[in-house]
């Protein structure tokens, strides 16, 4: 038959179908590395992306809420002036110039709902403020998956460094 025995021939092809499932396992290893610095480095720009849009969301709710206090404000002062004006000459019964309204509170510091004119802006402060909660949940989810991916990183290379031979090189 052959020079080499049987039982010789079968060890060598073991060996041979080991050696081959470890190169393929190393070089596996070494593609999925690569595609985790991908992922990675998508998921920090995302992340950053995120807080961008959210610091600049939160920016154009801030500006809404003082664009509707001064509004308010504005819309109190000329009320108030318009009775002093129109109450001046007015005289009651008895002979004496009644008093003016008190000013109306600001919008943040209403007790309860009260009616204001509809305008669109608390529908879109509504909606901003749910948009932002929205985003920094999305953004905590976003970096406990960074962290995630960062501590799995960190065990891969503790494992790459601590098996050089089977990794094929150390990083």
């Amino acid at each position: 038959m052959g020079l080499i025995p049987l039982p010789y021939r079968l060890i060598a092809i073991g060996l041979l179908i080991a050696a081959v499932g470890v190169f393929g396992f190393v070089k596996g290893l070494q593609w999925n590395e690569a595609k985790h610095q991908k992922f990675v480095a998508q998921v920090e720009a995302q992340g950053i992306e995120a807080q961008a849009r959210t610091a600049q969301r939160t920016k154009e709710a801030k500006e809404i809420t003082e664009n509707v206090a001064k509004a308010w404000d504005a819309n109190t002062r000329r009320t108030i002036a318009i009775y002093d004006a129109r109450l001046h000459n007015a005289r009651s019964a008895a002979g004496r110039v009644p008093d003016a309204p008190a000013p109306a509170p600001r919008p943040h510091e209403f007790r309860e709902p009260r009616a204001i004119p509809d305008t669109g802006l608390r529908e879109r402060i509504s909606e901003l403020e749910i948009t932002i909660a929205f985003l920094e949940k999305r953004l905590a989810k976003a970096a406990e998956d960074i962290e995630a991916w960062k501590a799995y990183g960190r065990k891969v290379v503790e494992w790459a460094n601590a098996n050089p031979q089977t990794a094929g090189r150390s990083l």
